[in-house]
């Protein structure tokens, strides 16, 4: 799992890179778009099977440890993960 540092900048996980703008005005130009995602970074997110009560997550460089949830995400995470019925 990737370390969290900081937000992303504005159009980080766009799939579409410009490469060079061909003129100097913004709406009449023209936009060279990089078809193989140079620099293009992978995003990571945490998935629900990352959570778990006692599991320690990394939030804003941070560590966290989940203690608890609320009636309803137990009741999810027993359903969908077979866990029983959490007290």
């Amino acid at each position: 799992m990737q370390v969290y540092e900081q937000l992303p900048s504005l159009g980080y996980d766009d799939p579409h890179t410009v490469l060079n703008v061909l003129s100097t005005g913004f709406l009449k130009g023209r936009y060279l778009v990089d078809a193989v995602n140079c620099g293009q970074q992978p995003v990571e997110y945490y998935k629900e099977s990352d959570l778990a009560i006692g599991a320690a997550i990394n939030a804003f460089g941070r560590k966290i440890v989940l203690t608890d949830c609320d009636s309803f995400t137990k009741e999810y995470y027993a359903m969908k993960y077979g866990l029983g019925k959490l007290h």
